[in-house]
């Protein structure tokens, strides 16, 4: 019973150690660190000023640069949705306006997948908030996609939210992909 129960400790501690050497939230936000994490985003110069422009960056490890990102992206999910809701009132082509209000959809899916990468942060569950991350950058890229085929003139408006969105749902990505790979 006493070598139960040395196991399971043993064990138990050895499943904790591991999980904090793939979760370097101790790595502080200088600049270097800001830079080598935009450098791996679809929008660098996006990354960098948005992660500068934080007060809270000056102080965060990486873990904050994760929390700080994903509440980048999903205020700006939430306000072009308001945006959404606008375009969709404004739609003559009945066509159109489908795309515009399931992109709508693919907003709040969005905001959704991001509650859950906070979620994810916040238990140091870092594969799972890079598999969030992805799902949130595959929304405005769906939303971009679905006026392709058929060709279908998107909103110039809803184009530049799906870019600009796209760009922050990649900084959460980026910033897993470091807490995952460390020194990358």
């Amino acid at each position: 019973m006493a070598y139960c129960s040395t196991l399971f400790v043993s064990l138990l501690l050895m499943v904790f150690f591991v999980n904090l050497s793939f979760a370097r939230p101790e790595i502080k936000a200088t600049a270097d660190l800001i830079s080598q994490v935009c450098s791996k985003t679809l929008n660098p110069s996006l990354c960098s000023d948005t992660l500068k422009s934080d007060p809270r960056s000056a102080t965060a490890d990486l873990k904050g640069l994760g929390q700080i990102s994903i509440d980048k992206a999903q205020s700006n999910a939430k306000q072009a949705s308001g945006t959404i809701a606008s375009l969709s009132k404004q739609a003559t082509d009945p066509k159109v306006k489908n795309l515009i209000n399931a992109c709508g959809t693919d907003y709040q899916d969005t905001v959704d997948e991001l509650n859950e990468a906070t979620q994810s942060l916040k238990f140091g569950d870092i594969f799972s908030l890079r598999q969030r991350a992805l799902a949130a950058l595959s929304y405005p890229v769906g939303c971009d996609n679905s006026f392709k085929k058929p060709p279908l003139p998107e909103p110039f408006v809803l184009k530049q939210a799906n870019t600009k969105l796209e760009g922050l749902c990649s900084v959460v990505v980026a910033v897993a992909d470091k807490l995952i790979g460390g020194s990358n």
